[in-house]
């Protein structure tokens, strides 16, 4: 750093010595300064001053060397007298203008350079501090001055560099005129003006470029561009502060919901946005739960959708917590498609039967299937409110529940025969495969019989033979990454991934051709081969459509006309199986013709041709006059707060590395689960009673009492046993 300019001899610039400043600042005076004495001394703390956004300094921002000069304000005219509201009163020396934009590694301090503010100087004082690796000190700072002292140590003792900034007389300009610009110490990576708070306004854009950068990764990366050392707790809350600055913060945002959804319905007109709230104490509203269906999304669903509804809830890890409640839909191509989604602050009957009412008044009273993993409350709404809805259970989470009595591959290989299974004699013959191979495991599944989890137990309305509720949990992969943000950043990204998926989704079935679905069209190429081998027989029926279609020993009657296969995976799905496509064959009838209209490449776009509108940002939001909600009182529990869900045990692991599982323990005494011989309590009692009853008595304590208790002294049996039961005490 170079030296700073030589003082204007027509300027009187006192400097002070440090205790002569420690005196004065004891005093309640400002040294040098007299219009400032009367004014309020507030104490600020270190590291707690806030940094407005507009002074945000980039790490990565660097300039040429022939730029540097121009970074600040040149320097005033040589004339010592200047007019000011007509008086003339002599020049104040007149350095450099502090450029916040500079580089953290650009900032040089001079005589005369001047600042907007304190604040604006301790945040150059702290880029040169670190930077420089410096250990300054801020010994007298307030809102009208600043003493900055190095207590760096050399060889001979202390650092003699320090610095005085105060605000000029009669402007509102601050000015650096005390400045000892030689260092003697040497550099220090561990600063402690490197606070979590200024710290997070420099990973600011690297952690935008990636969100999902891990405390260890980044600690490296501020070695290698901030050249600092710090711990990891303070990295930690640095990368907390600047996704808390980026993503906004979470008690704010509940305040601002009322605001956020107006201009929702504003910009989507026909969505359907609303917010419970309940009254606290004091009569202030709290957040409950909030539902939100966008109106592209709700007549996309309509028009180009199959009638098949998956229900899923997530919990949401965030600071306030709460469960996601989603409503999915398939699309002709096998792809998912959002409807609507809420926000709740626990997943219970009464907010699934509000959701599930919300939405039936978006899509209106149709032929709904719905699929779900058995959500606490979930089933019980569909049994006594919504009973005249298909309710399917999800296959993938009914084993899960199976195998925790009944394990092993052939168990799992023959549940999933019994759920492929397309009709009832199909049903109950694999059923009874099930009994022969395992009477308890038949039994837990004929108790479960009347559910719908077989699609030999599912209607033909809704053209969808799905029995795994995949398209939910696709989705939540999806917003995985977003559940841990305040909910107004939630649900603003919710929507964005929505309407990018629509313009994605649209532009890619333009570039395809044909009059089906790709998805379908390859299935039924692949069926085309295999239905050779079927043989097809006309009943005769003046329509050509009844058909006999056999391959022995098997045979299936084919309805062109009616469009189903006693096989019941055309009346399931929608597109012709083996059977039918062998009897369209014999007719010589184009395939694209019996295929249902759900799978029409047109009737896909259709559902892709709505248009989420864009929103404005906060600052463009109309202001509703409304009460500002609370957010909900947050659910603390024991320990560190769980980011990841309780995997079941026929899950695969997530980092390639399998659990190791132990055999149930059995004692072979006993025979009783959960202990082996050693530790059996109840041998170990009839080996006690034993003991007494051959050598002595039982004393209050437990213990055995007579000469034959202890251990013996030489090596072997004793010679006779029998004087010790005859010496005994009776």
């Amino acid at each position: 750093m170079s030296n700073h300019a030589a003082p204007d001899p027509n300027v009187d610039e006192p400097e002070f010595s440090d205790s002569e400043v420690e005196a004065e600042n004891a005093a309640g005076g400002v040294i040098g300064d007299d219009d400032s004495s009367d004014s309020e001394v507030s104490e600020i703390e270190l590291g707690e001053i806030g940094v407005d956004d507009a002074d945000n300094v980039e790490i990565h921002e660097h300039y040429q060397e022939d730029d540097i000069a121009d970074l600040h304000r040149p320097d005033y005219g040589e004339d010592d007298d200047y007019e000011e509201n007509g008086r003339n009163r002599s020049r104040v020396h007149r350095g450099p203008t502090y450029n916040p934009k500079i580089s953290m590694k650009d900032v040089k301090l001079q005589v005369g350079m001047q600042f907007c503010s304190i604040k604006q100087f301790k945040r150059a004082v702290r880029d040169y501090a670190v930077y420089g690796g410096y250990q300054l000190q801020f010994k007298v700072h307030d809102r009208m001055r600043c003493h900055v002292i190095c207590i760096g140590k050399n060889q001979i003792g202390q650092c003699k560099w320090k610095c005085w900034c105060s605000k000029i007389c009669g402007e509102m300009t601050f000015q650096i005129k005390t400045l000892e610009a030689k260092h003697e110490c040497g550099r220090d990576f561990h600063n402690c003006l490197a606070t979590a708070k200024w710290l997070s306004k420099k990973i600011e854009n690297k952690i935008r470029e990636d969100m999902e950068i891990k405390v260890t990764d980044l600690i490296p990366w501020i070695r290698e561009h901030v050249v600092l050392d710090i711990p990891y707790m303070r990295a930690y809350r640095a990368k907390k502060l600047a996704m808390e600055r980026i993503n906004g913060n979470a008690k704010v945002q509940y305040a601002r919901l009322r605001e956020y959804l107006a201009e929702v319905r504003k910009t989507n007109v026909g969505s359907t946005c609303q917010v419970q709230v309940n009254r606290d104490a004091n009569d202030k509203p709290v957040f409950w739960r909030l539902y939100i269906c966008l109106d592209a999304l709700k007549r996309g669903f309509l028009e180009g959708c199959r009638p098949f509804i998956g229900l899923d809830g997530c919990f949401l890890k965030g600071v306030y917590g709460g469960q996601l409640l989603t409503a999915v839909a398939h699309n002709g191509n096998q792809g998912i498609f959002p409807i609507a989604w809420a926000v709740v602050n626990v997943e219970n009957t009464e907010n699934w039967d509000w959701f599930l009412f919300r939405l039936l008044q978006d899509i209106g009273v149709g032929p709904w299937t719905f699929i779900s993993d058995q959500q606490k409350g979930l089933v019980h709404v569909f049994e006594h409110d919504l009973s005249e809805y298909e309710h399917r259970l999800c296959s993938r989470h009914l084993y899960a529940n199976f195998s925790k009595k009944f394990k092993g591959v052939q168990l799992e290989q023959q549940f999933y025969k019994i759920v492929k299974a397309t009709t009832v004699q199909e049903f109950q013959g694999e059923m009874l495969n099930m009994k022969t191979l395992d009477t308890g495991g038949w039994k837990w599944l004929d108790e479960r019989a009347d559910k719908k989890w077989s699609k030999a137990k599912f209607n033909t309305l809704s053209k969808n033979d799905c029995a795994l509720n995949n398209l939910c949990e696709s989705y939540n992969s999806k917003i995985l990454r977003h559940r841990a943000k305040p909910i107004i950043t939630l649900l603003e990204e919710l929507r964005t991934e929505s309407m990018k998926r629509l313009v994605k989704c649209r532009l890619e079935m333009d570039m395809k051709q044909g009059f089906l679905v790709p998805i379908v069209r390859d299935k039924l190429e692949k069926e085309r081969e295999e239905c050779r081998m079927w043989n097809a027989t006309w009943a005769g029926d003046d329509n050509h459509s009844l058909f006999e279609v056999s391959k022995q020993p098997d045979k299936f009657i084919v309805n062109l006309k009616e469009g189903s296969c006693s096989c019941r995976v055309w009346d399931l799905t929608g597109i012709p199986c083996v059977h039918a496509l062998a009897s369209i064959n014999w007719n010589g009838l184009p395939v694209e013709s019996f295929v249902s209209p759900y799978y029409q490449r047109e009737r896909y776009l259709r559902a892709y041709a709505q248009i989420i509108h864009p929103i404005n940002g906060p600052k463009l939001w109309v202001n509703t006059g409304a009460e500002a909600i609370l957010p909900p009182p947050p659910r603390k529990t024991r320990g560190r707060p769980k980011q990841k869900r309780r995997r079941e045990e026929n899950e695969p692991p997530t980092n390639g590395k399998i659990k190791r599982t132990y055999p149930i323990v059995k004692c072979s005494k006993c025979k009783q689960v959960g202990h082996n011989a050693r530790t059996c309590e109840r041998h170990q009692s009839v080996a006690q009673a034993n003991a007494a009853r051959n050598r002595g008595t039982i004393n209050n304590r437990g213990r055995v009492r007579g000469r034959g208790s202890g251990r013996g002294r030489g090596r072997g049996r004793s010679r006779s046993s029998s004087i010790v039961s005859d010496t005994r005490v009776c």
